[in-house]
């Protein structure tokens, strides 16, 4: 009875497994990208909200600022990041 049970269990996370696989070759499109994206962008925003409440030498003037600031971080982690992670790659000649 147990054999039987854990048998459709694993034929069932299979099934789970195919039927996720995308469509299209494995590429992203371009909602999943903009979701992410508006994800990071709200996330910088909140943490600049959360740093300004905590440290007294930072603070904005209105939400624009925030968002400007949230997409400006966003930016330089996205290109300064992969150029840092380059840099500090071990040598191995």
């Amino acid at each position: 009875m147990i054999r039987r049970a854990d048998k459709l269990l694993n034929q069932r996370s299979i099934k789970r497994r195919r039927a996720r696989r995308p469509t299209n070759g494995g590429a992203v499109s371009r909602g999943v990208l903009l979701k992410v994206f508006l994800i990071r962008w709200v996330s910088n925003a909140l943490a600049l909200v959360v740093t300004s409440f905590l440290l007294p030498g930072v603070w904005f003037t209105d939400w624009t600022a925030c968002l400007l600031g949230a997409l400006v971080l966003g930016l330089l982690n996205a290109f300064v990041r992969p150029v840092l992670l380059f840099l500090t790659l071990r040598s191995t000649f």
